[in-house]
């Protein structure tokens, strides 16, 4: 049985938590070209996207997807 988590948007607890990106991976991958960048707390240029993994895959996909179309609209 898996344990069941919060989502951090909807506050259901739920099974099906999933990673999301910290910041925006096709805004990096447009901005960036190489999808390569300096982070911080790994104090190295990586290819990895840093994520978070407390997103419910509905809104992952619907809320947060939502988002992410909009914000690249800019």
């Amino acid at each position: 049985m898996k344990t069941k988590k919060r989502c951090a948007y909807c506050h259901r607890e739920v099974e099906d938590i999933t990673r999301e990106h910290v910041v925006n991976k096709a805004f990096i991958d447009t901005f960036y070209k190489s999808g390569k960048g300096y982070f911080k707390a790994f104090d190295k240029y990586t290819e990895v996207y840093p994520v978070i993994r407390d997103v419910c895959l509905k809104c992952n996909n619907e809320v947060l997807g939502q988002l992410d179309a909009y914000f690249l609209t800019f």
